[in-house]
């Protein structure tokens, strides 16, 4: 294994003092010509050394690691979080850790534990279905840390951090009011366990905005049935028969998972969409994927979320105090529908 250059090694080859070569190749103020600049980067090009990260965070006392933690890494939509996030975090010059908490909050709680441990700068989490449901301990732990913590996606009342989350209530708005608006009365809502802030909120607005049509509607009033399933391909593909077999005619789908479970389902069974089925969808996770078959869907703009969850995170950590004593802030992101062709008017 080759032996790793020093910053004295450098200094010597250069003739200059290592304080001179450190402040050069960290963009740092000196005096010094530039002529002398340009030789010190050139020797240390073509020694290839490469700065030390840890002793750059004894001195800094910043690690330049921030840590991801989501409650599953085969969810496509937050795989495509992750890797936004994680091109956002390298334009400011920090490594971004992506662990995986499985959904278990026992898991979430010592990865939590890591983070100081490690040294790890700050924290981006999307909580699992179990802190959803009792978020006491994830409370406990985020007053506990001495780094700042930004919460993402699910977000939970009365977390001790700052929070981005999306217009889930819109989401679902927006997909009753677009099969409505088609003549659509007999509808499915595909949804997932209630535990899931962000699923029961797409599922319950959409609910909530088909009863208030058909409120101001009794002549032509809508109905909704509800079926679970738990966010997944397979979940949509095991409800896809009920809703087949049904006097149903459109399906909101609460995330494209789902919805492409239905999909393939229809296929087998030569049922047309949208000639007998629509479908809307959730997360427009189908067309970033370039999954094959596009759907009209609620756009969650990842891209967004993530710049946005790295700028408090970087407001955060150039704060003094890094221990949060100040009132959370939350930003919820807009949602819009994207017609791609599923939906049929009747």
């Amino acid at each position: 294994m080759p032996k790793r250059v020093t910053i004295r090694e450098v200094a010597q080859q250069a003739h200059v003092s290592v304080a001179a070569v450190s402040r050069v190749l960290n963009n740092k103020p000196m005096r010094i010509t530039e002529a002398t600049r340009a030789r010190i980067r050139e020797v240390a090009a073509e020694l290839g050394y490469v700065p030390n990260v840890n002793a750059q965070a004894l001195v800094t006392h910043q690690s330049k690691l921030l840590m991801l933690i989501i409650p599953d890494i085969e969810n496509m939509f937050f795989a495509s979080f992750a890797k936004q996030l994680e091109d956002a975090a390298r334009d400011y010059g920090y490594l971004l850790i992506v662990a995986n908490a499985d959904e278990q909050q026992d898991q979430e709680q010592a990865l939590l534990q890591q983070v100081s441990a490690r040294g790890i700068d700050g924290t981006f989490i999307i909580p699992t279905l179990q802190s959803c449901h009792h978020s006491d301990q994830l409370i406990a732990a985020i007053n506990s840390m001495t780094t700042p913590v930004v919460c993402v996606d699910r977000v939970i009342a009365d977390l001790p951090c700052d929070a981005v989350g999306l217009d889930h209530r819109e989401g679902g708005r927006l997909a009753a009011r677009t099969l409505l608006e088609h003549g659509h009365r007999t509808l499915a809502c595909v949804t997932a366990e209630h535990d899931i802030i962000s699923a029961a909120e797409r599922a319950q607005s959409f609910v909530q905005t088909v009863q208030e049509f058909s409120d101001n509607h009794k002549h032509d009033p809508a109905t909704v049935q509800l079926f679970e399933g738990g966010y997944k391909f397979e979940g949509g593909y095991a409800c896809a028969d009920s809703i087949i077999d049904s006097d149903i005619t459109a399906v909101f789908c609460c995330n494209d998972n789902m919805a492409m479970g239905i999909r393939q389902r229809c296929a087998e069974r030569a049922v047309s969409i949208p000639q007998e089925l629509s479908i809307v969808g959730y997360d427009a996770i189908a067309q970033r994927f370039m999954l094959g078959a596009m759907l009209t869907t609620i756009v969650q703009d990842v891209t967004s979320m993530a710049t946005t969850s790295m700028a408090l995170m970087m407001e955060r950590l150039q704060e003094a105090d890094q221990r949060i004593t100040h009132e959370p802030r939350v930003q919820i992101l807009p949602v819009h529908l994207q017609d791609h062709g599923t939906v049929q008017q009747l």
